[in-house]
C-alpha cells in the first residue's frame, strides 16, 4: 500500500521581482537559502528560478499541509540539484521534524517556468506494508 500526499502551486513572476525590487537583500535572506540566491543570481532570468522555488515551497506546503503557522521557515525548505540536474528538496528546521514525525521521508518535486508564471508540484509518499511504513517494517524484520 501507498500512502501519498501531493502540493501545486502557481507564481506570477513580476510578484516576485517586485518583491525583490522593494525589500531586496532583507526579502532573498528570508526566503532563500545562500546557495540558492548564488544559484538564481547565476541566471540570466534570475526572477524566474527565483519565483519557482517560491513556488515549490509554497507546494511542499500544501503537501505536508503545514501552512506557516507551526513555524516553518521559507528557508527550511531548500531547492537543490541532482547529480543529475533535476531539481531536489533539501530540509532543515521545523519542517524536517514533521517530516520526520509523519513518514513522508520519499519525495520529489517538479517545476517549470516560462516568461509569465512559475509552477511547481510536490508529491510525499510513504509506502505501507498491510498497515505499518515501510522503515519500520524493515527495523522489525532487523
Amino acid at each position: 500500500m501507498l500512502k501519498i500526499t501531493s502540493g501545486v502551486d502557481i507564481v506570477h513572476i513580476a510578484e516576485i521581482k517586485g518583491n525583490i525590487e522593494k525589500h531586496g537583500e532583507r526579502y532573498l535572506k528570508r526566503a532563500f537559502s545562500l546557495r540558492e540566491i548564488a544559484y538564481c543570481d547565476s541566471k540570466p532570468n534570475r526572477y524566474q528560478h527565483y519565483a519557482v522555488r517560491i513556488a515549490a515551497k509554497e507546494a511542499v506546503m500544501k503537501a505536508v499541509k503545514t501552512g506557516w503557522n507551526n513555524g516553518v521557515q521559507w528557508k527550511n525548505i531548500e531547492i537543490v540539484k541532482n547529480r543529475d540536474g533535476t531539481p531536489a528538496l533539501s530540509f532543515s528546521g521545523k519542517i524536517k521534524d514533521i517530516l520526520d514525525e509523519s513518514g513522508f521521508n520519499n519525495h520529489d518535486i517538479s517545476l517549470s517556468h516560462n516568461q509569465e508564471y512559475a509552477v511547481a508540484f510536490a508529491i510525499f509518499y510513504q509506502e505501507m506494508i498491510t498497515g505499518i511504513a515501510a522503515d519500520t517494517a524493515a527495523s522489525l524484520l532487523k
